[in-house]
């Protein structure tokens, strides 16, 4: 029913409007809606600390919904990827809900693909919990393009991957720290024992 909303409000509605703060708190106003609760409109930020403290029983719910949507979408982005190595979250929100990703509604979405399921239990996903993410990753680059030395950067491989900076999420919805592999996470930047590959 959400989407249904969501479409006759914005005509299409396309993952990245689903998957977002504001498509999260679309999403909350519609269910409070649906489920005959006065719905007040509330930031992002808000609903996530609603449903983290579970104070909120809608908050609760559109986070279990926002994590399976999520979780379908980088089912689907693996699959056509073909991403074995893993697939690696890097949203600003992302590390903010790790126990409703580890709860199994996000692995459940992930999975469920048909007949591709037992495909999708065999692929890692991490959580990028480290700040500048991005700009670590467009460091390597230039160091690669303009070969520089990453580490006269200040950014290496090792930097990279510095202890707390991904967080696994494996099959059984546990977590597991610095369980980081030994390629960095950027794609097509595959460094090995710092040296380019």
């Amino acid at each position: 029913m959400i989407l249904q909303r969501m479409r006759a409000d914005f005509g299409y509605v396309s993952a990245e409007m689903l998957i977002s703060g504001p498509g999260l708190a679309k999403a909350y106003l519609i269910l409070a809606e649906l489920q005959g609760r006065q719905a007040v409109k509330c930031a992002s930020p808000e609903i996530v600390e609603r449903a983290l403290s579970r104070d909120d029983p809608v908050a609760v719910k559109v986070m279990e919904l926002f994590a399976c949507w999520l979780g379908r979408f980088a089912g689907d982005a693996a699959l056509f990827f073909g991403a074995r190595g893993g697939m690696y979250i890097g949203c600003g929100i992302a590390p903010r809900i790790l126990d409703v990703l580890t709860a199994g509604h996000f692995r459940e979405g992930f999975e469920s693909k048909g007949r591709m399921t037992e495909y999708m239990k065999a692929i890692p996903i991490h959580v990028i919990v480290t700040d500048e993410a991005g700009l670590r990753g467009a460091a390597v680059l230039l160091s690669m393009t303009c070969e520089v030395e990453a580490p006269r950067l200040g950014v290496c491989h090792e930097t990279i991957r510095r202890p707390g900076s991904l967080i696994d999420i494996n099959a059984s919805g546990r977590l597991s720290c610095d369980k980081v592999p030994q390629q960095a996470f950027c794609y097509k930047f595959q460094w090995w024992n710092g040296e380019r590959k």
